[in-house]
């Protein structure tokens, strides 16, 4: 390797591996101070804030403490990861970051020739469960000087590894190796900055750790299993850091099921039967319904129940106004309403803000069962730099579970062909660390048929799990789903039906006053299931001229002055204020212009229910 200078020529690490020269970059430095401000994720990591940093996934970091009067402020393993355009300091072993840490931060805004990014794939993986560091700056090289720096980007499929391991050299294959000391197999995905230091690059000044260096003789070791452990760095396996979301964490949504002394659920009373509404408008009695409501579990909801929803205290007015704002997509297809309710105490649904990097819920009517009035759903990774799409799917999904929805991979109905061994691997390591009965409880049980309500399996289901495809013997693979699926939305509505209601209804009105025609569409399903929208447009007469003289409609409220529609409007109406025993009432201007009521009368809306749409268009008014 030629020797060039640290500062003056910087080499770029080609995607070949071949080394070419490049836009002059240099490593920086630079102390950084945990403050209040700054640390976050249950208070183990502190958020980097450089300008080079910010939004550079590519920047190769090296994190060391700073003594301060000889003693390290922070004395755990520590590690970076990307996450929201930015970087994070936390602790491997998850023990809290003391406020007032420092930390020498040195890194490259991009990969060169003693800074770059090593990711294992499965073409590393031993047949004992360690890997190869397979890197042409390591290769055949067992006097190298380097260290390995735990760098996590979850957002790109990353992972991390919290063990304690050793760095061992293969003389045979010509190649350094990872291994975990507690014997348990490394995964695919684990990604460590390495920084290799020589005379451009010289140690860090204060570190407790030593870099892996190797005094071997690769003449006198012929077999790894021969040579002694180097360097090692010691992480304790402790409760894992969920970065940004990722459905695995939501596995306690199951575990929180009671099932047990649930009260008797709402009485069902049958809907309605809504009269057919003739082309004429007038409106014909029907004698038959058909139910679709069929097998709903112990868990489910009635359907048209309304479920009350409380915030606990200390909860963000964002968080909040995200929740209620999402949520309305379920009801848009499930036949329930979340009515949000001050007092916490009394709402049946009581949603915190924990910032425990977790989200979960309880599994629908068991917060029922709720003696301790413990929150049912926690959202635990929301914060300032939470978009739009992450709340969107986090919230769909957890409410989804307090619907009485299960996570789809485990449905009945599922047949994924898992390859056991890796997932063992992947769920026992991090972010997780699940021993295998948790692995077996979470991915590979299955509800049984008996007892839950199933649609056909559905992968792109919001409640899926994402799975890389090295999990699975056929290669399938399941991504992140951030959207209701289709059979979501139409088996939603199965458990949870709407009134059943006829199909579109379209017709003619004659006001039996200047020839007036008055066409009009009522539609079923197609609002908010506690509104019903009035239209009133205008149309073209028999000279194909357009009506746009004055018109109005009034629509009967129970307690308040009919609610007045004109030309071009379109109004939302609550469903329950309407007076469904008076009439619509027609007016439009007359002779000079005076506005008069019309004797005419529509007597439609016993047959118009929540979610309907009544649109009127006057496309007559004149004999002549």
């Amino acid at each position: 390797m030629i020797q060039i200078k640290r500062i003056v020529n910087i080499v770029k690490l080609s995607a070949l591996i071949i080394y070419i020269p490049v836009t002059l970059h240099a490593q920086k430095k630079y102390t950084h101070t945990s403050t209040k401000e700054n640390i976050f994720c249950n208070a183990n990591c502190t958020q980097l804030d450089a300008p080079d940093l910010n939004n550079n996934p590519d920047a190769i970091i090296l994190v060391t403490s700073v003594l301060v009067n000889g003693l390290n402020t922070n004395p755990h393993p520590i590690g970076v990861y990307y996450t929201n355009k930015s970087w994070t300091i936390f602790n491997l072993d998850q023990t809290v970051l003391p406020v007032g840490s420092k930390f020498n931060v040195q890194y490259s805004t991009k990969p060169d020739r003693n800074y770059f990014k090593y990711s294992i794939t499965i073409g590393d993986m031993r047949k004992d469960g360690s890997a190869y560091i397979d890197h042409p700056s390591l290769a055949n090289n067992p006097n190298v000087k380097f260290l390995l720096f735990p760098s996590w980007i979850p957002v790109n499929g990353g992972a991390a590894n919290r063990y304690e391991i050793n760095i061992q050299y293969d003389a045979d294959a010509g190649k350094w190796f990872v291994s975990n000391i507690n014997k348990k197999p490394l995964f695919q995905r684990i990604a460590y900055n390495i920084i290799i230091f020589n005379e451009e690059n010289p140690l860090p000044g204060e570190r407790k750790e030593e870099p892996f260096v190797s005094k071997l003789d690769p003449k006198t070791y012929k077999r790894a299993d021969t040579i002694p452990v180097i360097s090692k760095i010691v992480l304790k396996n402790k409760t894992p850091l969920p970065p940004a979301y990722d459905f695995s964490n939501v596995q306690i949504c199951i575990e929180k099921t009671t099932s047990k002394n649930l009260p008797a659920k709402t009485p069902f009373i049958p809907y309605p039967v809504l009269p057919k509404i003739k082309s004429n408008g007038e409106l014909e009695p029907v004698s038959t319904v058909t139910q679709p409501l069929s097998g709903v579990t112990a868990l489910m909801w009635s359907p048209g129940e309304v479920i009350t929803v409380g915030f606990l205290p200390i909860s963000i007015e964002k968080f909040k106004s995200k929740v209620r704002e999402y949520v309305k997509e379920w009801e848009t297809y499930a036949n329930v309403t979340f009515n949000f309710i001050n007092d916490v105490s009394m709402a049946k649904i009581k949603v915190g803000f924990e910032h425990d990097n977790t989200s979960w819920s309880w599994v629908g009517r068991d917060v029922l069962v709720n003696p301790k009035d413990e929150k049912t759903i926690n959202f635990g990774w929301f914060d300032t730099r939470t978009t739009d799409a992450e709340f969107r799917r986090v919230i769909l999904h957890e409410f989804g579970h307090a619907l009485g929805f299960i996570h789809e991979h485990q449905a009945p109905t599922a047949g994924i062909p898992w390859d056991k061994e890796k997932v063992y691997a992947f769920f026992g390591g991090s972010p997780n660390f699940w021993d295998s009965a948790k692995i077996d409880f979470n991915i590979f049980a299955r509800y049984s048929q008996a007892t839950n309500n199933s649609s056909i399996y559905d992968p792109l289901s919001i409640m899926h799990y994402s799975f890389p495809k090295e999990l699975t013997t056929d290669g399938s693979s399941f991504p992140f789903n951030t959207n209701l699926s289709a059979i979501d939305k139409t088996f939603s509505r199965e458990v949870y039906p709407f009134p059943p209601s006829p199909p579109t209804a379209t017709g003619l009105l004659l006001t039996g006053d200047d020839c007036d025609e008055i066409e009009f569409t009522v539609e079923y399903n197609v609002v908010h299931n506690t509104e019903i929208e009035f239209t009133l447009q205008p149309g073209y007469d028999h000279h194909n001229a357009l009506v746009n003289w004055w018109k109005t409609i009034g629509i009967p409220l129970k307690n308040f002055p009919a609610v007045m529609l004109e030309l071009y409007n379109t109004k939302k109406i609550q469903a329950n204020t309407i007076d469904k025993t008076k009439p619509i009432t027609f007016g439009k201007a007359k002779v000079l212009g005076v506005h008069t009521g019309l004797p005419f009368t529509w007597n439609v809306l016993p047959a118009v229910v929540g979610g309907c749409r009544v649109k009127l268009v006057w496309r007559r008014d004149s004999c002549n």
